[in-house]
């Protein structure tokens, strides 16, 4: 079987391209002209140039029986629209297009276009925040427009090679700088890449054309669980002191709007983001994925433990 990968560079591109080939599937990559092919497997055949060149991108989709499309811009501060337009909205949709031929193409979305909420499923209604989410809800509206598309939206993801939310907890945590913000019962539904990869697998083989899969870990941890096991494992105890919801907001808003004046284009430390990542309930229903045959083996503990070994 032949699959094309977009994305291929990324934290969890480089993860599914290693999968996909201890599968012995055939790998073919998409990448931009400027995009460093030296650390890519030899055994992966790269399709190297203009991703909105109408005849390059038809070109690269030739025998190909699977597309994961990966590749988005996120996260990145000071930004404008039209940049994440461009390349989540314009690119899916120039993808797409070229892939009408393939017999399965997945998209990968975020549980982000869901925003907040306890045992959020496929069918809650969109509440996306940032140019990011919405740019990822809208080339979602594209997708199931097209017949032979799936879309998978992960929550967030971690594992070795991971530099985000959790790489960032467990360093405020070593350093003693971590303070939960409410009552640190909210919970968040992670996912380790291992387990995405593998779920992204399953359902590109599984899943039913023109629907939506949340793919997470098995269960979900309450904040004061994850930091429970993440300062076991680093030996570290947690300040017992607690800082209201209500009080965190507004400081966070009032920090990144200063931030965003003295050093503008980077991300601040602290931000409304992250304080409602830590205070404000995402967990998940993944029964639709667990009914076509995802086992998500690596358990959060196990996950997150070993992550502390890592950072």
């Amino acid at each position: 079987m032949n699959i094309l990968v977009t994305g291929s560079t990324g934290f969890i591109g480089k993860r599914l391209v290693e999968l996909l080939l201890l599968q012995n599937y055939n790998v073919r990559v998409l990448l931009r002209e400027t995009s460093n092919i030296d650390k890519i497997d030899k055994r992966v055949k790269i399709f190297q140039g203009n991703l909105f060149d109408d005849s390059f991108l038809k070109s690269s989709m030739k025998d190909i029986d699977i597309v994961f499309h990966l590749a988005a811009l996120r996260g990145e501060t000071g930004l404008t629209w039209k940049a994440y337009e461009k390349s989540n909205i314009l690119l899916t949709e120039k993808l797409l297009e070229a892939s009408r031929n393939v017999k399965r193409f997945i998209f990968c979305s975020t549980v982000g276009v869901m925003g907040f909420g306890t045992g959020l499923s496929e069918k809650s209604p969109l509440n996306p925040e940032g140019y990011y989410h919405i740019s990822k809800s809208e080339a979602e509206k594209l997708c199931l427009n097209y017949e032979n598309c799936i879309i998978v939206r992960p929550s967030i993801v971690y594992g070795p090679g991971d530099n985000g939310f959790l790489y960032k907890l467990i360093n405020l945590i070593k350093k003693k700088r971590f303070i939960i913000v409410g009552n640190g019962k909210n919970k968040i539904h992670m996912v380790h890449i291992d387990n995405l990869c593998k779920g992204f697998i399953n359902t590109a083989l599984n899943g039913n054309l023109r629907e939506i899969y949340i793919i997470a870990d098995s269960k979900a941890l309450t904040v004061s669980e994850m930091s429970q096991v993440i300062s076991k494992k680093l030996g570290v105890n947690i300040p017992s002191v607690t800082v209201p919801g209500i009080i965190a907001l507004p400081l966070a808003f009032l920090f990144q709007k200063c931030f965003s004046i003295v050093f503008p284009g980077k991300e601040p430390f602290i931000s409304v983001p992250k304080v409602n990542i830590l205070s404000l309930n995402q967990d998940f229903d993944t029964s639709k994925v667990l009914s076509i045959g995802y086992n998500p083996d690596i358990e959060p503990e196990k996950g997150i433990g070993g992550m502390t070994d890592l950072c």
